[in-house]
């Protein structure tokens, strides 16, 4: 992961300083970074009333819906400000989410983004959840998704590799998930650990002799491949992990047993019905995440999300309200005292 120089704060709607915006602070001002709080809502009723009522109702309405917002985000940024941190803020009236942060990170670049995590349950019927899903989809920074338990800063990072042999592009994409999680573990101070996960299940013994040995050779070569890469990245033996069973199941249990709170992933894409179609473990984990996930792009991500949607109607569609900040007003007494 390159320096990181600016974080992208997705706020949260209800107006709340929820986990992921105490974790964008921390890591801010661990790194240094501009700090960037955007709050993306809107409201339905006033957009269905639209041909209701007069426009200069509508407008009213929402620029007090806004308004409430504005102030808010001014209000958390100036506190901010105070401790040192270089801090903007945004609003933005966004009925899709992921294209108002797609537009959000092609204006200002960030170098990460981050979010809450949904705390509904089901995660099925749970609307954030679906939102977040398109979010890993498209979101063209880093992406990370804060657990609402998770520490401000973690004490352990996993980066989950995958190495069987196919598709030939997963060499950059596991490079990149072990730098990630390695840069991270530097600037907060944590311990990285390497896991990869053989995704299946030893046949039991009612099937056959050839069917068992099949399986320990397929699963022999594959933790070779993991001891490979591991080595080609001076990673130490006591921080790599070989698991067994569907990734989805034996990383959370990983995450328990080093008691990590950060796990770090890559979404490779594929093209179906002109969407992508994100990983069957990061669909999984985003619908009941174990703790903080980051999810980490492939090469050439930009180009394939630039064939698959219209980015300069999405430029247009969503226009950035910029807040200003300035300091918050202090109590005189106290800073006498």
């Amino acid at each position: 992961m390159k320096r990181i120089s600016r974080i992208l704060v997705i706020a949260d709607p209800a107006m709340r300083h929820s986990p992921a915006l105490r974790h964008g602070r921390e890591l801010a001002r661990k790194s240094g970074a501009a700090l960037e709080l955007c709050l993306f809502d809107h409201d339905q009723l006033i957009e269905r009333t639209a041909d209701l009522v007069s426009s200069g109702v509508m407008q009213l309405a929402r620029e007090q819906f806004e308004q409430q917002r504005i102030q808010w985000l001014a209000s958390e940024a100036a506190t901010m400000a105070e401790d040192g941190l270089q801090v903007d803020c945004d609003f933005v009236w966004a009925p899709q989410l992921y294209e108002a942060v797609i537009a959000k990170c092609l204006e200002s670049q960030p170098d990460l983004v981050i979010k809450d995590a949904p705390v509904k349950n089901p995660p099925a019927r749970d609307r954030s959840y679906g939102a977040d899903r398109k979010l890993f989809r498209y979101c063209p920074a880093p992406l990370m998704l804060v657990h609402p338990t998770t520490p401000d800063l973690p004490s352990h990072v996993i980066a989950a590799v995958d190495v069987s042999p196919k598709p030939d592009n997963k060499a950059a994409l596991n490079e990149a998930i072990l730098q990630t999680g390695l840069s991270y573990a530097y600037l907060t101070g944590s311990d990285a650990h390497l896991a990869h996960s053989f995704p299946f299940d030893r046949p039991t013994v009612v099937t056959s002799i050839e069917l068992r040995h099949l399986h320990d050779q397929v699963r022999h070569e594959d933790v070779e491949r993991f001891k490979r890469f591991a080595s080609s990245q001076a990673v130490p033996e006591d921080r790599c992990h070989v698991l067994d069973g569907a990734p989805s199941a034996a990383l959370p249990e990983l995450v328990g047993k080093l008691q990590a709170s950060l796990l770090v992933l890559g979404a490779a894409y594929r093209s179906a019905f002109d969407r992508f179609i994100l990983g069957s473990t990061v669909e999984q984990l985003i619908a009941n995440p174990p703790c903080d996930l980051l999810v980490v792009r492939p090469e050439g991500f930009m180009a394939e999300l630039e064939k698959h949607l219209d980015l300069e109607g999405i430029r247009r569609r969503y226009q950035v309200r910029s807040v200003p900040t300035e300091p918050a007003p202090r109590d005189e007494q106290a800073a006498d005292a």
